[in-house]
């Protein structure tokens, strides 16, 4: 996938084409030597996450690490005359840690907070529901933000908050799209709320769209983001369009937008 990123053949290569944006790929932590001088930026912490269904996935320098190198890259950007940024991923098992962070940071049960992620099957879900559940089980943190967040978060992750803090500290406007982009967001405005007034929530129906609409509605609750949302496709089960943009309005959203 790196190397469809370099060769301009993923769907994001069209899509900063096609609007005039400059992709920036930054290696967080794959578990491999990548070839930099092709234009990847090196910001690699370690090769791969721990696994936290037995102890946290990084320590509390790693964390640290991820945090300060994502800042990094948006004074970076900032630097060459950015205003506005939308960050993605690539990484393994991320769904799950979404999942995780969205169930700890909104007490929305763990169950209605994983989905099919890349494509599984109703005993694949179910499977990663039962390794998740007995991860949760297995924590003995402290429950604190910070603690949460290096315990079951990945690399890519835990920079993408770092770059997402960074960005509104300088007054930037930053895009959020995807189910493991806003749980970022979420964690990053458990640390600083004041972030979240700089976003820019999109809803689109990709990987755990149930779980990402639940998650966009607690993000609403709880901080009544002066932001737009954007819908853009209507693929929520029983809740229609009627429904949904009254209970846009019940949360004091700015806008609500409807693109099918």
């Amino acid at each position: 996938q790196i190397s469809n990123f370099l060769h301009g053949g993923a769907g994001v290569n069209f899509l900063c084409r096609q609007h005039g944006f400059t992709l920036k790929i930054v290696d967080a932590g794959v578990d491999y030597d990548l070839p930099y001088e092709k234009g990847i930026i090196n910001m690699k912490v370690r090769k791969g996450t721990r696994s936290y269904l037995h102890e946290a996935a990084m320590t509390e320098e790693e964390m640290e690490l991820c945090l300060e190198r994502g800042a990094e890259v948006v004074r970076r950007c900032h630097e060459e005359g950015s205003n506005i940024l939308s960050f993605g991923e690539m990484g393994i098992g991320n769904t799950s840690s979404s999942s995780m962070w969205m169930t700890c940071f909104t007490d929305i049960p763990l169950k209605e907070c994983v989905g099919a992620g890349s494509g599984l099957d109703n005993a694949g879900i179910r499977h990663k529901y039962e390794i998740l559940k007995q991860a949760l089980d297995n924590y003995r943190g402290d429950g604190s933000p910070r603690d949460i967040i290096r315990h079951f978060g990945g690399l890519e992750m835990v920079m993408a908050i770092g770059a997402m803090l960074q960005a509104a500290e300088l007054k930037m406007i930053i895009l959020v799209d995807g189910f493991i982009m806003t749980n970022c967001i979420l964690a990053a405005g458990k640390l600083h709320p004041e972030v979240l007034d700089y976003a820019i929530l999109v809803l689109s129906a990709a990987d755990g769209v149930q779980a990402h609409t639940r998650t966009l509605w607690r993000l609403l609750e709880l901080y009544r983001i002066p932001t737009f949302l954007f819908v853009t496709k209507m693929d929520f089960g029983r809740c229609g369009r009627e429904q949904m943009m009254e209970h846009l309005m019940d949360l004091q959203c700015r806008e609500a937008a409807f693109v099918v």
